[in-house]
């Protein structure tokens, strides 16, 4: 497994993180979601995939869009 690190734009509470988490967990190849809420609005997302399987950016990006106010950066 390796780890694959993107900015999100609009998680800025446990809360956000929370929801966010419940909705890439269901994306085909994230193997673990950690999050990393930073006061600066630059949090960050951290997905652990298989190296050969990195999870699609277009549909992480649908995700955060169904999770609510997210975009991915």
């Amino acid at each position: 497994m390796i780890s694959s690190t993107y900015r999100v734009s609009g998680m800025l509470a446990p809360d956000d993180a929370r929801v966010i988490k419940d909705h890439l967990a269901g994306v085909p190849g994230v193997g673990a979601v950690a999050t990393e809420i930073r006061p600066d609005g630059e949090s960050v997302i951290i997905l652990k995939h298989q190296e050969d399987a990195a999870p699609d950016r277009a549909v992480l990006a649908a995700a955060l869009q169904s999770a609510g106010h997210y975009t991915l950066g």
